[in-house]
């Protein structure tokens, strides 16, 4: 079906589904073409068919301002995915648009979904002797969650095409993933094949999946063709080709790879380390170099460690410091040296300011470091051990002197002076009372009784919770969650706000079940809400949460440096609150 065209003062809006044609399992896009804006259009999708549903966000929108036949075109394209829920042939009519302050109808558009058995027909683009054809390049289709992949997508274009490419680079469809920016200027290059020479233009990218389970990608792109303007066709033949090529017309082609299905799987808790770092690649880290190996008590100590090989770095933290007393260890600064322009490969630097406290100390603190490699299908562990080290003591440092308290000699006691004899007597009280019933000799009494009773028993106490583990790691746990809570409500930005309540999340399952919060997946964090009697809907609100700090952590942050509004914030605080109502804390 044709798309069709309404016009609005200066404003045109042609709307059409891609594909036209898809199985039950499969999903396809409303794209929206808006001619004369740039302004995101608003589309109320309350009258679509029974059986149909639409984002309310576009999947991927894009902006092109182009100058065809001496005219200046300014166009915006968006795409909002569509999942139909039973096989049918769908009118999508009466659909209310907004578009800069203006109201656009439209009739409609028209999308049929094959039953069981049934096969749609072949892409316009494959059908037209494959003048276009967009392939995506993975290598593997098996991909862990977390994982940076490199990945390409290439144009193959007919050489007798003549024409330009409108999009500066391929768009991502999907929400299931994050990928690093294309580079504007393709790899171009030229093949043979099926006897047609193709020229090729290729864009390489890195993809970090961010949702588990079975989930696509696509890449689409829109280019303009030149076609001949046929003649009347009352001249000859050699006229018809001269005016052929002297007049011609612009078509815009929209061509996409299709829908890839890629499998991610979560990270295997088999030999799963108790503190993973969440790193996931194929990393080495050499010995570490210190900035000198004799120093004096309280002299900073600079330890660098290098890190190289490829993968997510964004998500490799430093390697762990193996506590030592008589150390005072700073948190590390990190650098990252790319060997490529997407960051896959690399150098990754790490300097600890260590400071010694005592000259009785003979080595550095050794390191910890893990990550999941997922060529091999396991998790990596290594040590980084100490290193020897001559700490001096501080020149003119000595050890404090005992003071002696000086003790004064006592002087010889004067000869008390003979006092008159008093002539008169003073008043004489007799008393048979003891004084042990006196209130005053009891209270002296009682009260160094009572301090000593307080002073035992709470000493008794401290001693033994001192030995209870449960008691300790219960008061820690409440810490944590407190500490963690007040994060969560001083989050400005996205990425510090998810990552907060993902894990003030965690932190409270894990009081609860005594496990640790650093290693919870999503999987376990469900599992146990549902053996506690959690609805699906407070699931799908926390599993929200866990998705967008995922990305977060996935992708490095790039794709969340917004700021989170009071809504959110209240939004989870009444998750929280209801969490703990559902775990009695």
């Amino acid at each position: 079906m044709s798309p069709l065209c309404l016009m609005a003062a200066d404003i045109a809006v042609k709307m059409n589904f891609e594909p036209e044609e898809i199985c039950l399992n499969q999903k396809t896009y409303l794209k929206v073409v808006v001619e004369g804006s740039q302004a995101t259009p608003k589309i109320d999708f309350r009258s679509l068919p029974k059986g149909l549903k639409a984002k309310n966000t576009p999947a991927s929108a894009q902006s092109n301002i182009q100058l065809v036949n001496g005219k200046m075109n300014v166009q915006g394209v968006y795409y909002y995915l569509m999942e139909p829920e039973e096989p049918g042939d769908y009118k999508v009519a009466d659909l209310k648009i907004m578009v800069s302050g203006q109201e656009i109808g439209t009739e409609g558009a028209t999308l049929r979904v094959l039953g069981e058995g049934e096969k749609p027909k072949l892409a316009a683009t494959q059908a037209s002797d494959k003048l276009f054809i967009m392939d995506l390049n993975i290598p593997r289709e098996r991909i862990y969650l977390g994982e940076s992949m490199p990945a390409s997508v290439t144009l193959f274009v007919d050489s007798r095409v003549r024409g330009s490419i409108i999009t500066p680079y391929p768009m991502q469809v999907g929400d299931g993933f994050a990928g690093s920016p294309f580079n504007p200027e393709p790899r171009r290059g030229s093949i043979t094949y099926a006897g047609n020479l193709y020229n090729t233009f290729t864009w390489e990218t890195t993809i970090t999946p961010v949702k588990s389970g079975v989930q696509d990608i696509t890449f689409h792109l829109d280019v303009v063709v030149e076609k001949p303007r046929q003649t009347s066709g009352f001249m000859n033949s050699t006229f018809d080709n001269f005016f052929n090529d002297l007049f011609t017309e612009n078509e815009q082609i929209h061509v996409t790879t299709g829908d890839r299905r890629l499998e991610i799987v979560m990270l295997p808790q088999l030999g799963k380390p108790d503190k993973f770092t969440g790193a996931v690649g194929d990393f080495k880290v050499r010995a570490p170099e210190l900035s000198s190996k004799e120093i004096s008590v309280g002299e900073p100590l600079t330890l660098r460690v290098e890190m190289t090989g490829e993968g997510n770095f964004a998500a490799a933290p430093a390697p762990t410091v193996n506590k030592v007393k008589g150390w005072k260890i700073y948190e590390p600064k990190s650098q990252f040296f790319p060997d490529d322009k997407f960051g896959y490969k690399g150098k990754k630097t790490f300097e600890y300011i260590m400071i010694p406290e005592n000259d009785r100390i003979v080595q550095t603190p050794s390191l910890d470091y893990n990550f999941f490699d997922p060529v091999i299908g396991r998790y990596v562990e290594n040590n980084l051990p100490s290193m020897p080290l001559n700490v001096r003591a501080v020149e003119g440092q000595v050890a404090a002197p005992v003071v002696k308290k000086k003790v004064k000699q006592e002087e010889a006691p004067k000869e008390q002076e003979l006092l008159p004899i008093k002539l008169t007597s003073g008043k004489w009280v007799t008393s048979d009372k003891p004084v042990f019933y006196s209130p005053l000799f009891l209270t002296g009494q009682l009260v160094p009784l009572i301090l000593i009773l307080g002073v035992y028993f709470i000493r008794k106490r401290q001693l033994r919770l001192k030995d209870d583990t449960d008691y300790l790691r219960n008061k820690a746990a409440e810490a944590d969650i407190h500490n963690r809570f007040h994060t969560v409500r001083k989050a400005k930005d996205a990425e510090a706000f998810y990552l907060a309540a993902q894990k003030l999340t965690c932190a409270v399952i894990a009081k609860k079940e005594g496990n640790r919060s650093e290693v919870l997946t999503w999987a376990e964090v469900a599992t146990f809400l549902r053996s506690h009697g959690a609805d699906e809907s407070l699931l799908d609100d926390l599993r929200r949460f866990f998705d967008e700090a995922d990305r977060v952590r996935f992708s490095g942050g790039a794709s969340l440096q917004k700021k989170v509004g009071q809504e959110e914030h209240k939004t989870f605080e009444k998750l929280y609150v209801k969490l703990e109502e559902l775990l009695n804390l």
